[in-house]
């Protein structure tokens, strides 16, 4: 299958994955940095472990 749209794939802890469009992720990221808590959001950020990938040509 071939992705025509660039996107944002997270590999978070315990095996969860979640797929963003780019505007997204920024959002969620930029919702992270106003979490109350930063020592949980700078823990959360590290075990993202975002991959980006661009749209397959052909």
């Amino acid at each position: 299958m071939k992705k025509k749209k660039d996107y944002v794939e997270t590999l978070g802890p315990n095996g969860t994955r979640h797929i963003f469009t780019p505007k997204e992720y920024k959002t969620f990221m930029k919702g992270l940095d106003a979490y109350p808590d930063q020592h949980k959001a700078d823990l959360l950020k590290r075990m993202l472990n975002p991959v980006y990938h661009k749209p397959e040509k052909g």
